[in-house]
C-alpha cells in the first residue's frame, strides 16, 4: 500500500535472502484494488482458491495476498485488529483454506504485512486486539489531535528516511493511521508475536512489507530473522534505484525489494520508442538488477500503479494492450531478479497475454534463470534491444523492437515470438566443476569515494552471503601503497560453483554494480582485466603477484621469496626479520588446516605441513606486518 489515502503516491523489493527465499520462483500478485468488491455469495478468498490449479499449471511459485487483519480500509493498508482475520476479502476459515490448498499444490502463500501504522478500534488512539498502549505511538504522530482527552506517546519520533532513501527527502510519517514506534523493543516483539502467529498457526510462508521507509530498515532484518520467511521483500516507491539498493543494504540483504526502476524504465521506453532506455551507461540494465539483481523483484503493474488505483497518475500505468503486456512479459520473465505477474494482467486481458506469460514462464524454468543471473546486453538503441541471459542449464537469447536480430552461433532454438520480440534458448550440459581456488580481486578506487573501501561476497544460486565472508558491506580491503588499487583474497567455499560468484566493492555508501568474477583480476570501475590496467603498484608492493598484503603492518622486505611453489613436501620462505610469527594455513573452503607458532632465526623459514593436493592460503603475522600468500601443493 502506498501513502495515498490521504495523500497521494509515497518499494523496493530484495533479493540477497539471507537465507530467505528461492532464486529461481517466479511470483504472482494475486489481488488487485478493488477485488473485495465481489458478487453476493462470492469472496475474494473463494475466487482465488477456484484458480489455484491453473496457477499451479502455469508454473507459479509462490503468491502474494493482500494483508490479513480487519482494517478500517476494505483494502486492508488500515489495520485495526489484527488477529482478526475476518475481513472484505472473506474469512479467517476461508483464508487458512485457501493456504492450505496452495500449498497442496506446492505453491508459497505470501502475506501483506502493514507495521508501518495502525488505527483504533474504539477512536484514534485506542487499540485492541492486542489491546496496545497509546506509547507506542510515535512522538510526532497527529492522534492526539483526534481526541479530547490527554494521550501519552512515545519518547522517540518517527522514522526519517530523508534522501538516503526518497528522492523527495520525505519522512516516514502516515497521516492516515497512527504511526508505530519501532524503536521501542516492546513494539516489535509485539510485531514478532503476530508475524509468528501469522507463520506457525495461519500458515502463511513469507512478508510483502508495505510502506518500509516508515521505520528502520534494520527492523526488517528483525523480523525476517524472528520468523524465518520463505521470502521478503519490500516496497519503497518514488526512489531511485541507488536509494532502492539502498533499502536491501540497509535491511543488511535480508529483504528483497520491488524494482519500480525496471517497471518505469521498461514503460517509458515502449511509450517513447526508444529501446536504448534499457541499458545505463555502464552497459548494464537500467533498472535495479543492473546493480543489484538477487535483491530484485521485477515487474509491470501491481494494485497501487494500476488502473484500479493509479497511485502515481496515468503516465505511471504500464501501457494495457496486448502487444505491450506481451513485450513486457517477454523481458521480466527472461532477465534477472524474482519476476511478478500480477493477477489483473494474467486473467482479465485475454488469451494472448496470458498464454504469452505461461510460455515465457516455461522458458525460464527450463533454462533455470537465478534472480542474481549475469546477462550481456548487446544492442539497446531506438528499434533493437537484445540480450544474452545465463542459466544454471542453458542460455536465454532475447530482442525488443522492430529491427531484425538473431543470436550468434548454433544450438539456439526459437522458443515463442511476439509483435517485436522473439526468445530463443541454447541448452547446456551444466557439467560438474572443481572447486574454485583461491583468487584476488583488485578494485580502484573513484577518486570520490572514502578510503574504507569492502569487498562483499554472495552466492548467485542462493542469494546468500558467501559462505565464510562478512555480511554486508563485506570483507575489508588492502590498500595498495602508492596506488588507488585496493586488494582482497577469497578462498571460496567448496559447493559454490565458479559462476555464481559475485562481488560488490564499495565504500559503505557508494557501491558498484554486481560483478562476476572466480580468477585473479583488476577491476577499473568499468571493466575488468586479467593483469593490472594503469597505476599499477610496484613490484614490492605487489609481492611478487602472490602475496596479498592485507593488513600490511611495515613494508614488507622487497626480497621476500617463496620456494618452491608449487611445492612437494617443504616449502621455504625467505627474506623474513628473525622473530616469533603466527603461521596458519587455510585450505579453498575457509578451513584452518595448520595454526601454529614458529620461530624465524636467519631470515629463512622452512615448513613440511603434511596437506592433500590442492590450493592454499598460508598467513604469517607478527606485530610488524601480515602477509596472506597462495600456494599450490602438487
Amino acid at each position: 500500500m502506498i501513502k495515498r489515502v490521504f495523500r497521494i503516491c509515497t518499494v523496493v523489493c530484495l533479493a540477497f535472502f539471507n537465507g530467505y527465499g528461492q532464486d529461481e520462483d517466479v511470483l504472482f500478485q494475486a489481488f488487485d484494488w478493488n477485488v473485495h468488491i465481489q458478487p453476493p455469495g462470492l469472496t475474494w478468498y473463494e475466487v482465488v482458491s477456484q484458480n489455484g490449479q491453473i496457477l499451479a499449471d502455469a508454473g507459479i511459485d509462490a503468491i502474494w495476498m493482500p494483508p490479513p487483519s480487519n482494517s478500517a480500509a476494505p483494502q486492508g493498508y488500515l489495520p485495526r485488529e489484527l488477529y482478526d482475520l475476518n475481513t472484505a476479502y472473506g474469512t479467517d476459515l476461508q483464508l487458512r483454506a485457501l493456504i492450505d490448498q496452495y500449498h497442496g499444490f506446492g505453491m508459497k502463500v505470501l502475506s501483506d504485512i502493514v507495521i508501518n501504522h495502525r488505527v483504533g478500534s474504539r477512536d484514534a488512539v485506542t487499540f485492541r486486539n492486542p489491546d496496545w498502549p497509546t506509547f507506542y505511538i510515535t512522538a510526532d504522530d497527529e492522534g492526539p489531535s483526534f481526541v479530547n482527552y490527554p494521550v501519552t506517546l512515545s519518547i522517540n519520533g518517527d522514522y526519517f528516511p530523508g534522501t538516503a532513501l526518497k528522492a523527495d527527502g520525505s519522512n516516514g510519517g502516515f497521516a492516515a493511521a497512527r504511526d508505530l514506534d519501532h524503536f521501542n523493543p516492546a513494539v516489535r516483539a509485539e510485531i514478532i508475536d503476530w508475524m509468528l502467529w501469522l507463520k506457525n498457526d495461519v500458515g502463511f510462508d513469507g512478508w510483502r512489507y508495505d510502506f518500509v521507509h516508515g521505520y528502520d530498515p534494520i527492523f526488517n532484518k528483525e523480523y525476517n530473522d524472528a520468523t524465518s520467511p520463505y521470502f521478503a521483500v519490500g516496497e519503497l516507491l518514488d526512489s531511485s534505484r541507488v536509494q532502492t539498493n539502498n533499502w536491501v543494504n540497509f535491511t543488511q540483504q535480508s529483504s528483497s525489494a520491488f524494482d519500480f526502476n525496471t517497471k518505469v524504465s521498461l514503460q517509458n521506453a515502449f511509450r517513447d520508442n526508444n529501446l536504448s532506455y534499457l541499458r545505463d551507461f555502464s552497459g548494464n540494465a537500467s533498472g535495479m538488477i543492473g546493480i543489484n539483481p538477487g535483491k530484485s523483484v521485477t515487474f509491470l503493474d501491481n494494485h497501487d500503479t494500476g488502473e484500479a488505483q493509479q497511485c502515481c497518475g496515468s503516465g505511471f500505468i504500464f501501457p494495457g494492450d496486448e502487444a505491450s503486456l506481451r513485450k513486457g512479459y517477454a523481458y521480466i520473465l527472461t532477465h534477472p531478479g524474482n519476476p511478478m505477474v500480477f493477477w489483473t494482467h494474467f486473467f482479465d486481458r485475454g488469451p494472448g497475454v496470458r498464454n504469452a506469460i505461461i510460455d515465457l514462464i516455461a522458458i525460464r524454468k527450463d533454462v533455470r534463470i537465478p534472480a542474481g543471473t549475469t546477462m550481456n546486453i548487446v544492442e539497446a538503441r531506438n528499434d533493437l534491444y537484445a540480450a544474452y541471459i545465463d542459466g544454471r542449464e542453458g542460455t536465454i537469447a532475447m530482442k525488443l523492437g522492430a529491427a531484425d536480430w538473431s543470436p550468434f552461433g548454433t544450438g539456439w532454438v526459437l522458443r515463442t515470438s511476439g509483435v517485436d520480440y522473439a526468445v530463443w534458448t541454447q541448452k547446456s550440459n551444466s557439467p560438474v566443476e572443481e572447486p574454485v581456488s583461491a583468487f584476488t580481486v583488485n578494485f580502484l578506487k573513484p577518486e570520490s569515494w572514502n578510503n574504507s573501501i569492502n569487498a562483499y561476497f554472495y552466492n548467485a544460486a542462493t542469494s546468500t552471503t558467501l559462505s565464510g565472508t562478512n555480511n554486508w558491506p563485506g570483507q575489508s580491503m588492502t590498500a595498495v601503497t602508492g596506488t588507488n588499487w585496493y586488494s582482497y583474497t577469497l578462498a571460496p567455499p567448496s559447493d559454490v560453483a565458479s559462476g555464481d560468484i559475485r562481488v560488490i566493492f564499495n565504500d559503505g555508501q557508494n557501491q558498484t554494480p554486481d560483478l562476476s568474477r572466480s580468477s585473479d583480476g583488476w577491476y577499473d570501475g568499468v571493466t575488468w582485466s586479467d593483469n593490472c590496467p594503469g597505476n599499477c603498484p610496484s613490484s614490492s608492493a605487489r609481492l611478487a603477484g602472490n602475496v596479498i598484503p592485507s593488513a600490511v603492518k611495515s613494508k614488507v622486505n622487497t626480497d621476500l621469496s617463496i620456494y618452491p611453489n608449487p611445492f612437494n613436501d617443504r616449502i621455504n620462505i625467505q627474506g623474513l626479520e628473525p622473530g616469533i610469527y603466527s603461521l596458519s594455513i587455510r585450505d579453498v573452503t575457509g578451513r584452518t588446516v595448520l595454526n601454529d607458532e614458529v620461530l624465524v632465526q636467519r631470515q629463512k623459514l622452512e615448513i613440511t605441513p603434511e596437506l592433500k593436493p590442492g590450493t592454499y592460503l598460508i598467513e604469517l603475522e607478527n606485530e610488524k606486518f601480515k602477509l596472506t600468500y597462495r600456494i599450490v601443493k602438487e
